[in-house]
C-alpha cells in the first residue's frame, strides 16, 4: 500500500488517498470431482490471484462549534482483481468461472437472446452466433464480471447538544448480477 493523508483547513476537510496491489496465495477454492464418490467437488488451497486499485476518501465539518455539528463524508474504491494462476487452468462452479487472467467467479452462462415471439421459447445465442431455443446447443461464455468498476459510499452526521443522527448511503457501479430465478419462469 502506498497513501498520502491530508488535511486543509486546520482539520476542518480531510481525508486520504491510497493505492493498493496484493498477491494471494492458496486460494479456497471448490475444485470439482467425479460424483461417483457421493461429491460434486471438495474445497482445496489452490491457484494465486492479484487485487489491485485506488481509494480515496474525504470528510469535511460544514458547522463545528460546542452545540452544533454537521459534517459530510464520502469515499470512492477501484477494484481490478485477477486470477494469476491455478492448477487446471480453470475451475467451473455452476455459474461462475475461476480461469487464469479473468476476475475470480465471473459469469459463465449461455446468452440469453430473449423470447421467440412465434412460439414462445426462450432463445439463446447458438455456436454459430444465432439465435436457438434448444438450451444445449448454446455454448456457455463469460457475460460479465460480479465485482463492480467502483464502489463506495457517502453520508452526513448532524449532532446537537449530546444528540447525534447519521445518514449514509452505498453505491456500486459496473458490475453485472446474474438472477438464477429467472431460469424456472415463464
Amino acid at each position: 500500500d502506498v497513501g498520502l493523508d491530508y488535511g486543509l483547513f486546520d482539520g476542518r476537510i480531510n481525508g486520504s488517498l491510497v493505492y493498493y496491489i496484493k498477491t494471494n496465495s492458496d486460494l479456497l477454492l471448490d475444485v470439482p470431482v467425479s460424483n461417483t464418490n457421493g461429491f460434486t467437488s471438495f474445497i482445496q488451497n489452490s491457484g494465486e490471484m492479484r487485487n489491485s486499485g485506488l481509494e480515496f476518501d474525504i470528510s469535511a465539518d460544514i458547522i463545528y462549534s460546542s452545540d452544533l455539528n454537521w459534517s459530510v463524508y464520502g469515499n470512492i474504491s477501484t477494484l481490478k482483481n485477477e486470477v494469476l494462476s491455478l492448477p487446471s487452468g480453470e475451475f467451473i462452479n455452476n455459474e461462475n468461472l475461476v480461469r487464469e487472467g479473468e476476475a475470480i467467479g465471473v459469469f459463465y452462462v449461455r446468452e440469453y437472446l430473449g423470447v421467440d415471439p412465434e412460439n414462445g421459447d426462450a432463445l439463446y445465442a447458438g455456436a454459430d452466433g444465432e439465435p436457438t431455443n434448444n438450451y444445449n446447443a448454446a455454448p456457455r461464455k463469460i457475460m460479465g464480471s460480479p465485482h463492480p468498476d467502483f464502489y463506495g459510499g457517502f453520508g452526513t452526521r448532524v449532532g446537537y447538544k449530546g444528540f447525534d443522527a447519521s445518514i449514509s448511503f452505498q453505491y456500486q457501479y459496473g458490475n453485472k448480477v446474474y438472477w438464477a430465478d429467472g431460469e424456472f419462469l415463464t
